[in-house]
């Protein structure tokens, strides 16, 4: 089942080039026709028949965790640096990843980064997801900017993704 956006609760996402999807090629219908679909969870009109997108099932973070992320992102306890844009997204991204659904025998594996520190999804969970596409990498690299980018907006905005 895919969730709507919630600012209080679990939701869902599907990347925007899943081949599962009919969307409009480009341009602002494509954009419109996204934006309800990720506003909503009602992304049935959008499958193609027959078809079964890869969906990404993800928490709304604690503000334990949420602060634990935002301090790593300004000066990281493992590269002894702030973090840079895209390295905040994916953190983020692997603090609030629970599940994936149609994801071949992938599994999320949770670990940590020590004592006192959340659970998040690991970087082999991430790595997976980068090298869906082994004869074209930046399709892996578009899924998780794509969607680290609307979780970022998520947890630090409140706001549902668009």
């Amino acid at each position: 089942m895919i969730k709507p956006p919630s600012i209080q609760s679990d939701y869902s996402l599907v990347w925007s080039g899943d081949p599962a999807l009919n969307l409009p090629d480009v341009g602002p219908e494509r954009d419109r026709v996204l934006q309800v679909a990720r506003e909503t969870g009602r992304w049935e009109d959008l499958i193609l028949p027959g078809q079964q997108p890869t969906v990404f099932h993800f928490r709304k973070l604690p503000k334990s965790t949420f602060d634990w992320v935002i301090g790593e992102h300004q000066h990281s306890s493992v590269f002894k640096r702030p973090l840079s844009q895209m390295e905040g997204y994916s953190l983020f991204f692997r603090a609030a990843l629970k599940s994936i659904d149609n994801w071949g025998s992938h599994k999320v594996k949770p670990t940590s980064f020590g004592e006192g520190c959340p659970r998040i999804a690991s970087e082999e969970t991430t790595d997976a997801i980068g090298a869906v596409d082994p004869n074209d990498p930046m399709i892996g690299a578009a899924i998780l900017g794509e969607l680290a980018q609307l979780v970022w907006i998520k947890e630090t905005t409140g706001i549902s993704p668009k």
